[in-house]
C-alpha cells in the first residue's frame, strides 16, 4: 500500500552561516534612527586671516539640522536641486536610508556669506572605535560646486574658490595617525578633477537657485562616489570622519569679500562586519547563494582565483550570488574582490569554501506544526514493530519512531504525518 507521506529533501531557508552587524559600535552613523546623534555639525565661516593665510572659524554646533544641513529619506527621492539630470538624486539609497545634504544651494545665501569678508562654511564630523564587528568603513558622497575652474571667474584665486572636502583619519591607540591617498577627497585637488563632471544639456534647473547671470555650464558635480577602507588591522583605532564645505571668496575693487558661488555636497557612511553570509536558495535541494557586504561600487566573483559559470546569477548591485550546486567541487575556494567607486583607492577581498550538510530531520504533522530533529543527535529512524493482535504488515498501521543518542524515543502516529524531510544547511 503506498505511504500516506512522503520522505524528501528541503533545503534550510532560514539558517544562516554568519550575520552580518551593520553600523556595530558606530551607532547612528548611518542616521538610522532619524536624527543626526552622534554627529557633530559646525557652521562657521571662512577667511583670510591676518597672516595672509586661510583658515575657518567655527561659530556654533547644531544641535537640529536646519537648512545648512538637511537630512534626506530615500523614500522620497528627489533630483539635485540644481543638477537636475543624469540621474543625480539627493538619495540614491533604498529601504529608507537617509543621507545628508551638507551646505545650501543656492546663489543668494543671506547673512551668513553675502556682502561679508567671510564665507560660510560647514563641517560634520563623526567618531568611533574600531571593534571586531566594524571591520568595514563605507564612506558614500556627492557634491555640487559652483564655479569651480578658475579661468570662468578671473578673480578667484586657489583658495578662494568654494570647495567641499572629505577626510578619514585613523588613530592608533598610541596616538599615531594613519593616513593615505585615499584618506582623503578634496573638490579643487587636481588628481580629483577627472572625477568631477558637467551636467548633461539640456538639464532643467530651477532659477531659484541660480541669479539671471548664471547658467548651468557654470557647475560641476561629483556623482555618488563610494571609498571603502578595510579596518581589520585597525581594531582598537579611532577613526573620525569629516564633511566640510565653504562658499567662494573674491576679490572685487581690490577688496576681498564673499562671493555668490557655492558648494554643497551629500553623504551616506556605514560601517559593517567583514564577513560573507551564507544560505541556501527557497527551492528544493537549492543552491547555495553568497551575500557579499553590501555598499561596494563593484564586485568581482571568482572560483580558485579564475573566472566560472558556477555563478548562475548576480544581484543588480552585485554583492550576491548563486552557486550551481551541480558544479561545485569539495576544495574550491570562491572569493571575491570588492571596490569602491575609486578603484585606485584599492579593494577589499573575501573567501570561502562551501560544504551543505543535512542539519535536521523534521516530520511536519497535518496540523501544521513541525518536530525538527537536529541529524548528529539521531540514532535512528524505524516503525514500531508489528503486535502479535496486529498482524498488518503495513508501514501505515504503525508509529513512526526517531530514537536519540541518549535513548529517549518519540513517537508518531503515521495517519497523522503530513511529509517527512531533511532540512539543509550551508557551511564554510
Amino acid at each position: 500500500m503506498k505511504s500516506r507521506y512522503q520522505f524528501i529533501i528541503a533545503t534550510l531557508l532560514s539558517f544562516s552561516f554568519t550575520v552580518s552587524a551593520k553600523d556595530a559600535g558606530a551607532p547612528n552613523i548611518d542616521f538610522s534612527e532619524g536624527n543626526s546623534d552622534g554627529w557633530t555639525l559646525e557652521t562657521g565661516d571662512y577667511y583670510r586671516q591676518q597672516d595672509g593665510s586661510y583658515g575657518y572659524e567655527w561659530n556654533d554646533k547644531e544641535t537640529q539640522t536646519s537648512n545648512r544641513f538637511s537630512l534626506l529619506n530615500s523614500f522620497i527621492m528627489q533630483d539635485d536641486p540644481i543638477v537636475t539630470c543624469d540621474d543625480f538624486v539627493e538619495n540614491p539609497f533604498e529601504d529608507g536610508a537617509i543621507t545628508m545634504r551638507i551646505g545650501v544651494p543656492g546663489y543668494e545665501k543671506g547673512a551668513e556669506g553675502v556682502n561679508t569678508t567671510k564665507a560660510a562654511a560647514e563641517r560634520a564630523t563623526y567618531k568611533f572605535v574600531v571593534t571586531e564587528e566594524s571591520k568595514v568603513l563605507i564612506v558614500n558622497f556627492a557634491c555640487v560646486i559652483h564655479c569651480q575652474e578658475i579661468n570662468i571667474h578671473s578673480e578667484h584665486t586657489e583658495e578662494q574658490k568654494p570647495y567641499f572636502g572629505m577626510n578619514v583619519e585613523m588613530r592608533s591607540p598610541s596616538g599615531d595617525v594613519s593616513n593615505d591617498d585615499c584618506s582623503s577627497f578634496v573638490s579643487s585637488d587636481e588628481k580629483m578633477l577627472v572625477y568631477m563632471k558637467q551636467p548633461s544639456q539640456p538639464c532643467n534647473y530651477s532659477a531659484a537657485y541660480s541669479s539671471s547671470s548664471s547658467s548651468l555650464s557654470e557647475y560641476s558635480y561629483l556623482p555618488w562616489t563610494s571609498m571603502v577602507y578595510d579596518l581589520t588591522d585597525k581594531v582598537g583605532y579611532e577613526v573620525t570622519i569629516t564633511f566640510q564645505t565653504h562658499d567662494c571668496l573674491r576679490l572685487y575693487n581690490s577688496e576681498e569679500g564673499a562671493g555668490g558661488h557655492e558648494a554643497y555636497g551629500y553623504f551616506y557612511v556605514e560601517t559593517s562586519d567583514l564577513k560573507f553570509d551564507l544560505a541556501l536558495s527557497k527551492t528544493k535541494g537549492g543552491n547555495p547563494t553568497i551575500k557579499a557586504p553590501k555598499g561596494f561600487a563593484n564586485y568581482e566573483w571568482l572560483v580558485d582565483g579564475g573566472e566560472s559559470p558556477i555563478f548562475l546569477f548576480k544581484k543588480d548591485d552585485g554583492s550576491e550570488v548563486e552557486i550551481d550546486r551541480s558544479l561545485m567541487t569539495p576544495d574550491s575556494k570562491y572569493s571575491c574582490v570588492m571596490r569602491g567607486a575609486m578603484e585606485s583607492c584599492g579593494s577589499v577581498t573575501l573567501q570561502t569554501g562551501l560544504t551543505i550538510d543535512i542539519k535536521y530531520l523534521s516530520v511536519k504533522m497535518k496540523d501544521g506544526s513541525v518536530n525538527r530533529f537536529e541529524k548528529n543527535k539521531i540514532s535512528s529512524v524505524y516503525h514500531e514493530p508489528m503486535d502479535e493482535q496486529n498482524q498488518t504488515s503495513s508501514s501505515e498501521e504503525r508509529d513512526m519512531c526517531i530514537k536519540d543518542v541518549d535513548g529517549n524515543i518519540t513517537k508518531f502516529k503515521v495517519d497523522d504525518i503530513e511529509e517527512v524531510y531533511l532540512e539543509e544547511a550551508v557551511r564554510e
